[in-house]
């Protein structure tokens, strides 16, 4: 069988280790890694880009409702907003989430003192609780007194605007139409961005599954996914009474290609008896790399004699390919397979396949035998 370049396939496995590693490592926020880091900096242009066009819209309201002060205010909010980008791209998240923290603080009191508290402007500074606790690795005891300050400055804005009149003097109708804006907006822009980092959270959940039931260097399912596939196929098969097998492998003399030619060429052998086998096998099949060099095929809907069948084609085809004159050294498989009992757990069945495939071990390996003969 063809083995790649030892230095070729250093390379593929080095990146490859640092993909896995990027995805493996928990999502703490800035800093954790460069994929979380990604992830977060996506996630604060969203938000980001969110605040500094709902501010462009509100220089345009102010303009029309002739309030120089607050369009001269939200102006200072575009820029600072601006600003965050421009540190997030450089991520530089520190500053930015304390100059987050000052402008949603500063606006939300300001335009609250203006232009009074049924405007509804206190509203955006609900905010600062996804700024809190979304994507940051501040410590725990930290975000719980953020939040703890963000209720009390909440509360007291609250007892503060009921006791002293707003500054500005607009209309109860002016005033009606700005708390539902403000109301629309703040608790969309919250809706928003709290499904696009569920989203996200769900997207890793999925990626961490996917890892913790792949092979990484094959790609195949590991144990733990063949397992969690056969109890599904246990139930089915129960249910249709239809037959179900199972087909254990081993590449024969692995140690020996791993010792004479290096564990790099051994693990390109495993990748290519790993495509072979995929060929081999149908769509309804479940291939996975038990451990090392052992393989498993769970065969569904499959008596003994057509297991056997696939199993023999398996063989041939990785003989045929590790026989040929390009290949450095012989490759071939041996294999067992066993028919599912009823009255057994699918571990019981892998065991004798794995019985099958040692007595084919023993009777000079590169053949196939069914459990019939045990």
């Amino acid at each position: 069988m063809q083995l790649l370049n030892k230095t070729d396939y250093a390379v593929e496995t080095s990146q490859a280790s640092r993909h896995v590693d990027m995805f493996v490592r928990p999502f703490q926020g800035p800093y954790a890694n460069p994929l979380a880091d990604d992830r977060f900096w996506m996630f604060a242009k969203l938000s980001l880009g969110l605040a500094l066009f709902t501010h462009a819209c509100f220089i345009l309201l102010f303009v029309l409702l002739g309030s120089t002060t607050l369009s001269l205010i939200n102006v200072g909010s575009v820029l600072c907003y601006s600003v965050c980008i421009a540190l997030a791209r450089q991520r530089r998240y520190g500053i930015m989430m304390t100059l987050v923290w000052f402008e949603l603080l500063t606006h939300a009191i300001i335009a609250t003192a203006i232009m009074g508290w049924e405007s509804g402007f206190h509203y955006y500074a609900l905010f600062l609780v996804t700024v809190t606790f979304v994507g940051t690795r501040t410590r725990k005891q930290t975000m719980i007194a953020r939040a703890a300050a963000l209720i009390c400055l909440y509360v007291g804005l609250s007892a503060w605007a009921e006791s002293n009149p707003a500054f500005g003097e607009v209309s109860k109708s002016t005033a009606y139409a700005l708390r539902l804006f403000n109301m629309v907006v703040s608790l969309g822009g919250l809706a928003f961005l709290s499904y696009y980092y569920a989203e996200t959270v769900r997207r890793v959940e999925n990626e961490l599954h996917a890892l913790a039931t792949t092979d990484t260097l094959t790609g195949l399912n590991n144990r733990r996914r063949l397992l969690e596939i056969a109890d599904y196929e246990l139930l089915r098969t129960g249910r249709s009474n239809s037959p179900l097998s199972v087909i254990m492998c081993d590449i024969d003399h692995f140690k020996h290609i791993n010792d004479k030619f290096g564990h790099a060429s051994g693990d390109q052998v495993l990748v290519q008896v790993t495509g072979l086998m995929q060929k081999s096998i149908r769509q309804q099949d479940t291939l996975c790399r038990w451990g090392g060099e052992e393989f498993v095929i769970l065969l569904p809907e499959t008596a003994m004699q057509e297991a056997v069948s696939i199993a023999e084609r398996m063989r041939l085809s990785i003989a045929e390919v590790g026989d040929t004159p390009q290949a450095l050294t012989p490759v071939t498989i041996t294999l067992g397979v066993a028919q599912w009992r009823s009255s057994e757990t699918i571990q019981e069945c892998i065991d004798r396949a794995d019985e099958a495939m040692y007595i084919g071990k023993r009777a000079g390996r590169n053949r196939t035998v069914p459990e019939s003969i045990l």
